[in-house]
């Protein structure tokens, strides 16, 4: 009977040993936490941004006089003296150009609709001087851009912090203008004029996020189909010059960034 009960005691206490040991095993091979999920980009919501890059454009005119035949000087924006209604190309140009942009974006699975503004400056300039057909300077005619805007659309798809997309919509150029005739028989004449041309826009771009909030851009755009201005200048005598004055096209490509709300 002593013996019974000794080896009962002796049993109670391994079993008080082990069970400390079997927990801490327990305790060890607890399974891992699991990796976090990946976050998915979304690209729904408002932004605003600046830009910097490149800007050119390719001016033309017309010029007629409108006073008949006679030695009034050949004419800047024609090849012929005295009247032409065909647009003769003027040089182009190009300078830097900068601005700020808004807009909202809607992410719908991988695409991406969206409703840009923006606004840029710049410092374009162009003219014609022909040789005179009788004494120097003859006539000029002078076109300079200074600001770009436009509102469009954006259609783009998106890689994750990757988006790529497409855009188009209307567009306005603040030009400046001049025209002018000296050093004829019939005196000297000149005129300026300045105003807002509506036109259209199409290009495209991406957009990269940097982080939650931040995201660098790359955007090409050209501008076409602007209004054509016309000047009109009255001379010494009553003699009249019309000149007709278009941007036929303008580029724009620009590197930016953009903070998202």
């Amino acid at each position: 009977m002593k013996n019974v009960r000794s080896r009962l005691l002796a049993t109670v206490a391994i079993v008080g040993l082990a069970a400390p040991a079997y927990a801490a095993d327990m305790a060890v091979k607890a399974p891992r936490p699991m990796a976090p999920v990946p976050t998915v980009t979304s690209w729904t919501g408002f932004y605003v941004g600046g830009q910097i890059g490149v800007a050119t454009f390719d001016p033309q005119c017309s010029q007629s006089n409108n006073n008949g035949a006679g030695q009034f000087g050949q004419i800047a924006c024609s090849s012929v003296p005295v009247s032409a209604s065909t647009m003769v190309g003027m040089p182009r140009n190009s300078n830097v150009a900068g601005g700020f942009r808004a807009g909202y974006d809607w992410q719908y699975n991988a695409v991406v609709l969206g409703v840009v503004g923006d606004l840029n400056w710049t410092s374009l300039s162009s003219s014609l001087n022909p040789p005179p057909l009788e004494g120097p300077p003859g006539s000029i005619g002078t076109i300079k851009l200074d600001r770009l805007a436009s509102i469009r659309g954006r259609l783009g798809w998106a890689f994750n912090d990757l988006l790529v997309y497409g855009t188009g919509g209307v567009a306005w150029a603040h030009v400046t203008y001049s025209n002018g005739i000296a050093g004829t028989c019939c005196g000297n004449w000149a005129g300026s004029g300045d105003s807002t041309v509506p036109g259209v826009v199409a290009g495209g771009g991406f957009e990269y996020r940097v982080s939650q909030h931040v995201s660098f851009t790359g955007e090409a755009l050209w501008y076409g189909d602007f209004a054509t201005k016309t000047l009109t200048s009255a001379g010494t005598f009553g003699t009249t010059y019309t000149t007709n004055f278009q941007v036929k096209d303008a580029l724009l490509a620009t590197l930016g960034l953009n903070y998202r709300f």
